[in-house]
């Protein structure tokens, strides 16, 4: 009667004091010669503590995941000597390439904007010179031509195995760049508006002061002939008149 090598395992809650736990049930079965199974032997684990950990662990991991989509942030690591760069989901979801593919500098810079390679290239260099933080803005040209804006900052650091890695976060910060552009368009118009508003008030404060004096000449003007087309005696008065605005 000898145990074939055949396990079962399987876990499962039991309530103890009126608490669930869990534990891990191992059994393996005992044949006899014709190969039926007479007995089982086996054991079982408390696995709670194991369980309870992973759940939470779970939890953080789903909490981490929402705040990063909600906050439009990807998290990232990249160990300069070997070229080795780890990406949260949220990132790849950002540069809008499949989940879990590699990723390379090479690949990065197929997405930043042309005008803005430079800055990569600049970025690469100083990472790869110091272990130093790192914080750049710049843009991504995305396949259907649309640009987004993204804020990168790291922390130079040693990893486990004593060369420099860099831990960081991505952002993407277009909505709040396209909001300070519109801004920026709608002062630069108000300030526009405003200088022509102020410029036609200037026009009619001119205007009224020009008019004033005009109205008065044409008025007297009006009087003066009026008063020499009349009786030889009048002209005295328009004369007088005449003089009197002068």
């Amino acid at each position: 009667m000898l145990p074939i090598g055949q396990q079962s395992a399987k876990g499962g809650c039991a309530v103890l004091d009126g608490e669930y736990r869990w534990f891990l049930f191992r059994a393996n079965p005992l044949r006899d010669e014709s190969g039926k199974t007479f007995k089982w032997y086996g054991t079982k684990t408390d696995i709670d503590d194991r369980k309870r950990a992973e759940e939470e662990l779970r939890r953080s991991q789903a909490f981490i995941a929402e705040g990063q989509r909600l906050a439009r942030l990807g998290s990232f690591s990249w160990r300069v000597e070997s070229g080795q760069i780890m990406w949260s989901d949220h990132l790849y979801r950002i540069f809008e390439f499949e989940p879990g593919g590699l990723v390379t500098l090479e690949r990065i810079g197929s997405r930043v904007h042309p005008e803005d390679i430079r800055l990569l290239g600049d970025m690469i260099e100083r990472a790869q010179r110091a272990a130093s933080d790192l914080e750049y803005e710049h843009r991504l040209l995305m396949p259907n031509r649309s640009v987004n804006y993204l804020r990168l900052v790291a922390h130079g650091t040693q990893a486990p195995d004593g060369r420099l890695e860099y831990i960081g976060a991505v952002q993407d910060v277009t909505e709040r760049r396209l909001a300070e552009e519109a801004l920026t368009q709608a002062r630069s118009d108000l300030a526009h508006v405003t200088r022509v508003t102020s410029l036609g008030v200037l026009t009619a404060s001119i205007a009224h002061e020009l008019n004033q004096p005009l109205s008065g000449i044409i008025t007297n003007a009006s009087t003066c002939l009026r008063m020499l087309a009349a009786a030889p005696q009048r002209r005295r008065g328009a004369r007088n008149r005449q003089a009197h605005d002068s």
